[in-house]
């Protein structure tokens, strides 16, 4: 039996009264279903699901998830940097409260810019979240220091 397009892992989902069961069935095709999978209406007893056979660790480390990752990175964790970095440069200048503030919310673009190139230039997508994200961290704790 070859590979059709519905090949894939039949997983079931049966609620009883001690919780819920995910159930695993290896499907080559769809007609192999019994009659009762196929077209079975949708009952909050059970759940049916067919899912393709997937190389998740293939997926995860393809191209496109790597550049979608870094620009997540660049994006969400650059925008931690920027913020704790601008928090801490407006406690920490010796100007007024307003100037403090507006000196650091300028300085913010050119620190999110910056993590934004540290997400695409580090080897793996794992080490831009995790580098930003520590540097977000130990910003916020200098934050908590001062104050």
């Amino acid at each position: 039996m070859g590979s059709s397009a519905h090949s894939g892992n039949l997983y079931t989902l049966n609620a009883n009264e001690n919780g819920y069961h995910l159930g695993k069935f290896k499907v080559e095709s769809q007609q192999f279903l019994p009659n009762q999978h196929r077209h079975q209406p949708f009952h909050l007893e059970q759940i049916t699901v067919v899912l393709p056979n997937i190389n998740w660790r293939a997926f995860i480390s393809s191209q496109p998830i790597n550049i979608m990752s870094r620009s997540f990175a660049a994006i969400f964790a650059g925008y931690l940097v920027a913020a704790s970095a601008c928090g801490l440069l407006a406690l920490i200048m010796p100007l007024s409260a307003a100037q403090s503030t507006l000196t650091a919310m300028m300085l913010s673009f050119s620190f999110y810019a910056a993590a934004a190139i540290w997400a695409f230039s580090v080897r793996t997508s794992w080490q831009a979240w995790r580098d930003l994200l520590l540097i977000s961290a130990i910003l916020y704790i200098f934050i908590l220091w001062v104050n």
